[in-house]
């Protein structure tokens, strides 16, 4: 059985695009709502590792422009660094002679290679800078022209090559009336999801349980809301870098409501609908008497039994 309709779910409009948020956790599925393609995404409030430190304090969306979002896990300032640079690659589309070039289902997947691969090169640029005070092309210039040693020049370039960019990052990407999930990975590669992305602290909790109800971009929205509920609440109790506190969001189309995406957010009545649900239905549980076994359930090994009553495997044993 499944959950019943988002009739029986109260959502709240989020009136402010951003709102300051700290995860660890997120998570983006398709699905639809009848006909219509809607997107659903998750995200707790918790930071770990050198976010807690209290340096940056993470938006929960990022905005590249009106259509495309970002959800990060990680450092805040290298994801912001990152939505510039397909800002920049944006920009440039637009500016192409002779012809302008717009973003579409056909582009979609080198744009998100595109932006990587910008950020990357910025990242070379900060590196070398830093080091030499020289360009990247002024650099890799003068080690050319033996102005800079072998000794000096190697460990730059090793640097540059082990140089992630310290966040990942779900792309949400609304064109040519289709949604896209892209992970763009820590590493700069970046992969496209059929059905949820998932990245931050608790991914391997929250995606065994996503493929448990085996979710496909085809399930209803009430459905794929309680997925990311399970997937978020699960994550919490097994995970400690994950927080308990979440949120819930629902994101319409541009065109929809309005002509760019709007999105609603999960009321405390949707949480406690989901949560009596979850335990009263569908929610796994806590084993806690379990019978013994049957007589003969166990059997002897009949290979290993002639393996050790051989005068080999017992000279084995005794040295």
């Amino acid at each position: 059985m499944t959950p019943k309709p988002l009739s029986r779910i109260v959502f709240r409009h989020l009136r402010e695009r951003q709102k300051e948020r700290r995860m660890t956790l997120c998570i983006a599925a398709l699905c639809e709502e009848g006909d219509k393609g809607r997107m659903v995404i998750g995200t707790d409030w918790r930071v770990s590792g050198e976010i807690s430190a209290g340096a940056d304090i993470q938006d929960k969306l990022l905005w590249v422009n009106d259509d495309i979002l970002m959800l990060l896990s990680g450092e805040v300032t290298r994801a912001r660094q990152l939505r510039d640079a397909y800002r920049e690659v944006l920009a440039g589309m637009a500016a192409r002679n002779p012809t302008p070039e717009a973003l579409s289902s056909v582009n979609i997947r080198r744009f998100i290679g595109a932006g990587a691969k910008r950020f990357k090169a910025q990242l070379a640029e900060e590196i070398v800078s830093f080091a030499t005070g020289l360009t990247y092309d002024k650099f890799r210039a003068a080690v050319a022209n033996k102005e800079i040693p072998e000794s000096v020049a190697t460990p730059i370039y090793q640097k540059i090559e082990r140089q992630g960019f310290e966040a990942d990052v779900l792309m949400l990407v609304f064109v040519d009336d289709l949604q896209y999930i892209f992970v763009v990975e820590k590493s700069g590669h970046f992969l496209e999801c059929d059905n949820f992305g998932i990245v931050g602290d608790g991914t391997y909790v929250a995606e065994a349980l996503m493929y448990l109800r085996k979710h496909e971009s085809t399930q209803s929205l009430s459905e794929t809301v309680y997925h990311i509920y399970e997937a978020m609440f699960m994550a919490a109790r097994c995970v400690g870098d994950v927080g308990g506190t979440h949120t819930i969001n629902v994101l319409y189309p541009p065109g929809e409501r309005k002509k760019t995406v709007s999105i609603d957010e999960l009321s405390k009545d949707g949480f406690k609908f989901m949560r009596e649900k979850f335990v009263n239905r569908f929610g796994i549980r806590r084993i806690g008497y379990f019978p013994k076994l049957p007589n003969e359930s166990l059997e002897v090994d009949d290979e290993e039994a002639d393996m050790e009553s051989s005068p080999s495997y017992r000279e084995r044993a005794r040295d």
